[in-house]
């Protein structure tokens, strides 16, 4: 798209043909290829002086003529934001930015379109589709890199001429499958041998027991956790011929219970009168004649399930 400016000259010629009068704006808008309602809005937003008759507006000459000098890029040509995005295959934002920097040559029209400048468009597309450069691999290092790098690894971590590797003193010997790999490379004078360290395998870790004494406790005996959290079976046990000995944190078993049964609950006595053998929620109902509460002397207790 070449740009010129014979549309423009021909919009400003036919609009200096009004001077010292006024314009209409429907014909301003068909020579600046605008709507009339923009043109329209425009006037209410800037407080334009405009002179209306009947139901058409009129502008003075002077408004009209920098109206044109405003839409001067869209009258000789100048393609949009979008269009010069599919010319040159280029992602709009890409040129907006580009503009904002100065670099592309944009101006807004009337209708606040971004006119591009169309001479620029080549360009713009050569510099941003011009191939990146890539980097060269460079090519397997030749005997005489090889002892290049030789001379200048530190003394410490050379090799000997016999391929042994020179460690400080006092370090550990290296095994046999810590010892370093070779591998073959081909150069200009020969093949020669190239050699990677392997690293040792990491220390293993400290382990420290904390027992009781590191923290002021009396020392654990032999008895386990286990055994001192289980309940005192003997005692309830020795017991049974008499009575049982209720306790709500460890209760006993409903196979325990039977109709007429003595229990002992704190200082209370009584009498076993029902036992509801339920498989998730055992119970039995007792009878405290001789407690203070009267809320207590006829009780429903939890007990343990039945013991398989």
């Amino acid at each position: 798209m070449v740009a010129t400016f014979e549309s423009y000259d021909r919009v400003i010629s036919l609009i200096g043909k009004y001077i010292g009068s006024t314009i209409s704006v429907p014909e301003l808008s068909h020579l600046l290829d605008v709507k009339p309602t923009t043109l329209n809005a425009r006037f209410r937003r800037q407080q334009a002086e405009v002179i209306t008759l009947g139901r058409t507006n009129y502008v003075s000459c002077d408004l009209a003529l920098r109206l044109a000098q405003m839409h001067k890029y869209a009258l000789l040509g100048w393609p949009t934001l979008q269009e010069a995005s599919r010319l040159t295959n280029v992602k709009d934002v890409t040129i907006k930015a580009r503009c904002e920097k100065g670099k592309v040559e944009g101006y807004l029209d009337l209708t606040k379109r971004l006119r591009i400048n169309p001479a620029q468009l080549k360009q713009l597309s050569l510099d941003l589709h011009k191939p990146k450069c890539r980097e060269i691999p460079s090519p397997l290092k030749t005997a005489a890199h090889i002892e290049l790098d030789r001379a200048t690894i530190p003394p410490g971590n050379r090799r000997g001429t016999n391929g042994v590797s020179r460690q400080p003193p006092g370090a550990p010997p290296l095994e046999a499958s810590e010892k370093s790999t070779k591998q073959r490379v081909e150069g200009d004078d020969g093949v020669s041998e190239v050699h990677s360290f392997l690293l040792p395998p990491a220390p293993e870790p400290k382990l420290v027991l904390i027992t009781n004494k590191d923290y002021g406790l009396p020392a654990a005996g032999n008895e386990s956790a286990l055994e001192r959290s289980k309940p005192n079976l003997t005692k309830k046990k020795s017991k049974r011929s008499g009575y049982l000995d209720y306790d709500p944190d460890r209760p006993f078993s409903i196979s325990d219970c039977s109709i007429g049964k003595a229990i002992r609950y704190g200082q209370y006595f009584g009498t076993v009168l029902k036992v509801i053998d339920d498989s998730f929620n055992p119970k039995i109902k007792v009878a405290f004649p001789n407690h203070q509460e009267s809320l207590m002397r006829e009780v429903l207790l939890m007990v343990e399930r039945r013991r398989k």
